[in-house]
C-alpha cells in the first residue's frame, strides 16, 4: 500500500464518524486538491473510501472510510509500526525514546492538528 493511501486511512480513522471534507483531507496529507482526488480514485476503486455528497455545502465532497478501508488500516498499520520499529526506534533507548516522545509532543502542540498553525503561536 503506498505511503499516501496509509495517511488518508488514518486520517479517516481518526476523524468523527470516519469521514472528512476532501478539501480538510488534502490539507492532512499534504496533497493538492487534485492530487488527492487521483488518490481518492484509486481508492475508491479499490473500495477503501467512498466519496459523498456534503449535506452542509452543496459543493463540498466527503470521504468516507469504508469497512473494508477499515480492515486495510488495520493491516496497513502492523507493516507500517514494524517499519517504523526496524528503521527508527530500535536505535534509541528508553529514555532517547521518551525525551523524543516529549520533543514531538511539544511541536505537534505548536502546530495543531495535522500542521495547521495554532493562533498566536510561530
Amino acid at each position: 500500500m503506498p505511503l499516501g493511501w496509509y495517511e488518508v486511512l488514518v486520517m479517516l480513522s481518526e476523524a468523527p464518524s470516519h469521514k472528512i471534507r476532501m478539501q480538510e483531507l488534502a490539507r492532512g496529507v499534504f496533497l493538492s486538491k487534485s492530487g488527492l482526488t487521483q488518490v481518492a480514485t484509486r481508492m475508491e476503486a479499490a473500495g477503501l473510501i467512498r466519496r459523498e455528497a456534503c449535506p452542509t455545502d452543496r459543493r463540498g465532497v466527503n470521504a468516507v472510510l469504508t469497512p473494508e478501508g477499515k480492515r486495510a488500516a488495520r493491516r496497513a498499520a502492523v507493516v507500517h509500526l514494524r517499519g517504523v520499529q526496524a528503521h527508527f526506534a530500535r536505535h534509541f533507548d528508553d529514555v532517547e525514546l521518551r525525551r523524543l516522545a516529549t520533543v514531538m509532543g511539544n511541536l505537534l502542540e505548536a502546530e495543531g492538528p495535522r500542521g495547521a498553525k495554532l493562533p498566536g503561536r510561530g
